[in-house]
């Protein structure tokens, strides 16, 4: 009788340690090549929101909506509904696919659609924020944080580029002062998943932008004279500044 060829104990020992070595190499890498892809469709879908904005400003004589707050037609989703088709995955970061059971948003986890008595209808959800400052609010309501002079309004014919419109955010918005204020809004986050472990502190404007989704960085479209483009900016949230 012929003797069978088989792998001894130590041969198939070795194999597996082979496997585990590649494995070992290969799922970072991978990892890192899925976060790439999701910061690309992140990037692709805050482009459609850039368009779309401009396709509205462009029908509106340059003027932005009037936010009305708690009302839905003054959210961002139901005013530009028939421009986008009430698509919602033009709505979602990748990296934030699953909704908060809070209903307000974080890194990994996309606001809504549990908050309708903040003027949210239940189909309105998302992972990107609107810059609440390109608004107009009505007249007996002053403007947001009592500063009705810092409104846009309308698109700007000079600084465009510094304007952020939409990007990455915890909230369907937000309207950060800047850090010489000396309050919170102008504030980094205190820590690493802030809107997580402390969800709606409305105070903290500037970090409902800043997170880790992107790799400690967050995807921005900024307006840029007549039109808009997107911007991929890196923000060192818990380091550095950043004044949107």
């Amino acid at each position: 009788m012929d003797k069978q060829n088989g792998f001894t104990l130590i041969e198939l020992l070795v194999v597996i340690s082979i496997i585990a070595l590649l494995m070992a190499i290969l799922i970072p890498t991978l990892q890192k090549a899925r976060r790439q892809a999701y910061g690309t469709v992140c990037s692709a879908n805050l482009k459609q929101w850039a368009m779309i904005i401009n396709m509205y400003t462009g029908d509106n004589d340059g003027k932005y909506w009037f936010d009305y707050g708690h009302d839905p037609k003054g959210v961002w989703m139901p005013v530009l509904r028939e421009f986008y088709g009430d698509i919602g995955e033009f709505r979602i970061c990748p990296e934030a696919k699953r909704p908060s059971a809070q209903g307000y948003g974080n890194t990994t986890e996309h606001w809504g659609p549990f908050m309708q008595d903040h003027g949210f209808r239940p189909e309105d959800y998302g992972s990107f924020g609107i810059n609440h400052w390109l608004n107009k609010l009505r007249d007996d309501w002053g403007g947001w944080r009592g500063q009705p002079q810092w409104h846009w309004g309308k698109e700007p014919s000079r600084n465009a580029s510094n304007i952020p419109v939409m990007g990455d955010c915890a909230w369907y918005g937000g309207n950060p002062f800047d850090a010489a204020s000396g309050s919170n809004s102008g504030a980094v986050p205190p820590s690493k998943d802030w809107n997580r472990t402390n969800p709606m502190t409305w105070s903290y404007d500037m970090a409902r932008f800043c997170m880790d989704r992107h790799g400690r960085a967050v995807n921005m479209a900024f307006v840029i004279q007549s039109c808009i483009f997107l911007f991929f900016m890196r923000v060192f949230c818990f380091k550095r500044l950043y004044h949107l």
